[in-house]
Order: C-alpha cells, then structure tokens, then sequence
C-alpha cells in the first residue's frame, strides 16, 4: 500500500508531509522528498512495489531499491503528478503546460492534459 503522511516539524504554515510504503507485514517506509522543506505524494503501487505520485508537484517515481525518478512534465509544463502503475511500468497521470505554477496560486495550472510515462524499452 502507498500513501502519504504529514512529517511533525514542518516550517511555517505550510504543512509537510512525504510519500509512504507501507509493506505487507506492515513496515512503513518514508520514502522521503527533494528537500527538507519539500512535499511529496503516492498515488498508486504496483506488485513489484514500485510507487507512483508526485514530489513538489512534479510526477515521480519510487522504486523498491530506493531510486528516485523525476518523471517531468509535458514541454513548458510546470506541473505534474503520476496517478497510476501497472506491473510492466507504464505510469499514467496528467501535466500542464504552462510555466510557472505555484501551489499557492492554484489557478495557475493552466489546462491539465493527460500523460503517459513508459519505463524500460519498449
């Protein structure tokens, strides 16, 4: 299973809180952020265990081993997040494709397209 969960200590007003693994014997994992002050979000896992989501509102991936892979947006995008994980590692989401979103300005986004991320060859 995968989640998130909000990090005690996070500065200012702005709430922290990071991607989670939780195993199958009940183990939670943090799967961490880009920075201390930074968010991150699962979406989705896969039977390998390889997590789907967001880190600072950019789509990622984390994998079993640890690797971390910002997946990117779609060209002049500045937002993203990955939604869903199949066992073959195709990632399915959404992105803009305007510069310059702010989560502090949420209607900033733009217009929201869907995206598809493959992993591995094709």
């Amino acid at each position: 299973m995968a989640g998130e969960s909000s990090i005690a200590g996070g500065s200012g007003v702005r709430r922290s809180y990071h991607a989670v693994r939780w195993s199958r014997s009940g183990v939670i994992t943090d799967l961490g952020a880009s920075t201390t002050d930074s968010v991150s979000q699962a979406a989705a896992i896969n039977d390998e265990g390889a997590v789907v989501g967001n880190q600072d509102y950019i789509a990622a991936l984390w994998e079993p081993g640890g690797a971390v892979t910002d997946l990117g947006t779609l060209p002049n995008g500045s937002l993203s997040a990955a939604t869903a994980i199949n066992n073959e590692g195709t990632i399915v989401g959404f992105s803009n494709k305007t510069p310059g979103y702010s989560n502090r300005r949420p209607n900033s986004a733009g217009t929201i397209h869907a995206a598809v991320w493959r992993t591995g060859s094709d």
